[in-house]
């Protein structure tokens, strides 16, 4: 089990609210939750990340260590435009809009070790959060 503020915390560009929220109803803080679909995916770790996208953020190996499964999370979280909605539980959660899954005061910056290059998948290169542009709106706000 892990606290899941604490891991939470350790990324500042979600909404901390949406973040306790997902983790709470995916794994209740449990590292070592598997859920099996119906489809036969599987959903691992503390926040529950899909087969689909482990050969994108995980090099196809499941991300169950609590640090591989943050930057997996981050990466679904960006594919979303930068909100909680690719998770199944975004309803129960309100967070299945991306204008509320950001944090309004993050700087733009990445837990160490996070590969913030990582090319994202073909399938959501239209939705998902461009960097560059939060980066160079917050230069703007602190100009």
């Amino acid at each position: 089990m892990v606290d899941i503020a604490g891991w939470c915390s350790k990324f500042g560009g979600w909404n901390q609210s949406q973040c306790r929220c997902i983790v709470s109803h995916e794994s209740g803080g449990n590292a070592n939750a598997v859920n099996q679909n119906r489809g036969g995916s599987l959903d691992v770790g503390v926040w529950q990340v899909n087969t689909i996208n482990w050969n994108a953020c995980s090099g196809g190996r499941a991300p169950c260590n609590p640090s591989t499964n943050l930057g997996c999370a981050i990466d679904v979280w960006k594919w979303g435009g930068g909100s909680f909605k690719l998770w199944s539980t975004c309803g129960v959660c309100g967070a299945c809009r991306g204008e509320s899954g950001m944090n309004p005061d993050w700087d733009g910056t990445f837990p160490e070790g996070y590969d913030a290059t990582r090319p994202v998948p073909l399938e959501f290169q239209e939705t998902a959060l461009n960097f560059t542009q939060v980066k160079v709106a917050k230069k703007m706000e602190w100009a």
